[in-house]
């Protein structure tokens, strides 16, 4: 098991579980909760059972080492305030990023503020951004704010400072589609003509990259070519961010230093998705947008158990990692430049194509890519061929 990496991703799992169930807090009457609100409600008595021994072997590891985890920090502090052990001084709350907010540091907020007469909480969020639920985080705190805080002013923040117009249209009406998430207009300080979010359209694996252990993009000569384009615009230094769902689909750190040697006007950086929230750059280049367990939506499937102590999933499907690709296309100033095979493409890939009115001409795609919907399986008529290269 050692071997094979198995123990590894377990521990991960294990790793998850206890943090998870510290921060949730649950008493008889929340774990009966947790269980009857599981999609599988007897794998989750189980599970939660199994997990109790290893949870005590941890606790006593830390009580041995006098050591205390985050979970732990928030707890305590929650009944640190609930016992009276501490009164707060504050006036005034202020909470940053409040989408990413779990219910258990929400309730240390709200006793924080019902601990003085007079204090108040103010929060800053945007439920466009939510994208922690795999850590805890519950985005019906933000959409349903008054509900657990009771009365409530709004402040409408609409200006961005960073997108242009046309990135924001093209972000806004991509994550519009969701009718949970809470309708606001976005305006843009800077306004352009041309659509500003471009596709390139390219066949994968036309060098064997599998082998070469190269990227797709980087193997097929796509991100050179954006490169070329982003080269020819400007006179001056310029940013660009590497986007992608994972580490692994980004190129490595020995690749994006010859890149910026081969193009010494930009700055090249490679971010996951989640790592570039809150950032920005001048020009974005999103890759690795294909389906499948590692593509974008993310297909990989979340443990019952785990899944049983996060916040409610959505009713509205990939709700979260359609507001992750909203995150990505929104962390550029300038323009957005998408590059994908055609063949086995996202579907948010196709989404944008046929609904949002991208720019799909700007760089040069082969038949098998600019008619990929015509070219059917002549057995099954309905699957699509895909080219491949012999060993």
């Amino acid at each position: 098991l050692a071997k094979s990496g198995r123990i590894s991703v377990l521990a991960k799992i294990f790793s998850q579980l206890i943090g998870l169930y510290k921060a949730a807090c649950l008493d008889t009457t929340l774990k009966n909760k947790v269980i009857a609100n599981s999609a599988i409600p007897k794998q989750t008595e189980k599970g939660l059972a199994l997990l109790q021994p290893i949870l005590a072997a941890y606790e006593k590891h830390l009580k041995t080492h006098a050591a205390i985890d985050f979970e732990d920090m928030i707890n305590k502090a929650l009944e640190y305030v609930q016992t009276g052990q501490f009164n707060s001084p504050w006036r005034y709350i202020m909470v940053d990023e409040f989408q990413d907010i779990s219910e258990p540091r929400a309730r240390l907020v709200k006793a924080l503020r019902d601990n003085s007469k007079e204090c108040s909480v103010f929060a800053v969020g945007d439920d466009w951004q939510a994208i922690y639920r795999f850590s805890g985080a519950d985005l019906a705190l933000t959409t349903k704010f008054a509900g657990y805080f009771g009365a409530t002013s709004q402040s409408v923040l609409d200006q961005t400072f960073r997108f242009n117009n046309q990135i924001g249209k093209v972000a806004t009406d991509f994550i519009s589609k969701n009718p949970a998430q809470i309708a606001k207009t976005i305006k843009s300080l800077k306004q352009v003509q041309a659509p500003a979010v471009s596709l390139l359209k390219r066949d994968g694996h036309q060098i064997n990259s599998h082998k070469t252990n190269i990227i797709d993009e980087m193997a097929n000569g796509a991100i050179d070519d954006v490169l070329v384009a982003i080269s020819a615009k400007v006179c001056k230094p310029t940013s660009v961010y590497l986007l992608a769902r994972f580490w692994f689909l980004l190129p490595k750190p020995t690749d994006i230093n010859r890149l910026n040697n081969q193009y010494p006007l930009l700055n090249i950086q490679c971010k996951s998705f989640h790592a570039s929230k809150g950032k920005e750059a001048d020009y974005v280049i999103v890759i690795g947008l294909k389906k499948g367990v590692h593509g974008f939506p993310s297909e990989k499937v979340i443990p019952a158990l785990v899944d049983a102590l996060l916040a409610k999933k959505e009713a509205f499907a990939h709700a979260e990692e359609r507001r992750l690709f909203y995150v990505a296309l929104t962390r550029a100033k300038d323009r957005v430049y998408i590059i994908a095979d055609m063949v086995d493409a996202s579907s948010f890939i196709h989404e944008l194509v046929d609904d949002h009115g991208i720019e799909c001409q700007e760089f040069k795609s082969t038949i098998s890519q600019t008619r990929v919907h015509e070219i059917n399986c002549v057995k099954c008529e309905t699957g699509t061929l895909k080219k491949q290269t012999s060993s």
